[in-house]
This record gives C-alpha cells, structure tokens and sequence, in this order.
C-alpha cells in the first residue's frame, strides 16, 4: 500500500520561530501514522530574513534531524529517512527542486515507503509538491 502525506515541521505549533524542545520532536514522532519504513521529505530551508529553519531544533540540519529520529527509535534500523529540499518559507519552489522531489518521491513511493513532505506550517511548499504529484489537499492528507 503506498501512503503519502503532508505536515508542518515538528513543534510549529509553538510558533514560526520558537526553540523547539527534543521532547516535542519525539511527540511529534509518536504522531506520525503507522509505517515500517517513512522517506521524509523536508522543504526546511531558511525564513525570508535567511535564517536556517533547522536553528530552531538541537540538531544542525535534515541529516541531524534523520539521526535525532533514527535514535529514538530504540532500535539499529533506519525507520527514518530525511531528504533535504532547501527552500525558502513564504517563497517559491524553485522547479528545478520541486522535479527532483518529485522523482524522489515517486522512487520512495514505488519501494513502499510511507511518505512524508514537510515545510515550516505545511502549507505552501508542501502543497506546491502535492500539486504536482496530482494530489488535491485531502489526498494528500489520505492514503493513495
């Protein structure tokens, strides 16, 4: 079964540019729906004054961020894979990046990953990519 789905980065609910505690991001984890395996794809970029999206976690970038929930796991699988698409929040999507997620998402799709497309409050990037998989805002949000 192929499932995809849409979100806001972890802890956005505290506001677009608080700290956000390690133990809202394993919260937030614990939310996700059930899957063996999610490829994670993060539109994470920087805020429009350039600050880096990820400064307001302990890890440093999407790599960290894999790690970070790779060892909360509990075990030595990677349930988690985080693949970084850096953009900039409230901006466009440059259609070069936007066709590489694309194709990456298709590629984890047609291995049965759960997939997961994430941007600052999952609104605009996320659904730009959702557009161009064909998806409608409640598809996205629904298995497919």
């Amino acid at each position: 079964m192929r499932r995809i789905f849409s979100c806001a980065r972890p802890g956005r609910m505290l506001g677009s540019r608080a700290s956000v505690p390690d133990r809202v991001v394993r919260r937030w984890r614990q939310g996700l729906p059930r899957a063996e395996r999610f490829a994670i794809i993060s539109l994470l970029g920087t805020k429009p004054d350039g600050t880096d999206e990820y400064s307001f976690y302990s890890f440093p970038d999407a790599e960290g961020f894999e790690c970070f929930l790779n060892g909360q796991s509990g075990s030595s699988s990677s349930r988690f894979e985080v693949f970084s698409f850096r953009t900039t929040d409230y901006g466009p999507v440059a259609p070069e990046i936007a066709t590489a997620a694309k194709v990456l998402v298709q590629e984890r799709l047609a291995r049965g990953r759960t997939v997961l497309i994430m941007d600052s409050a999952g609104i605009q990037r996320s659904r730009i990519l959702c557009r161009m998989l064909g998806l409608t805002q409640k598809a996205a949000s629904d298995q497919v």
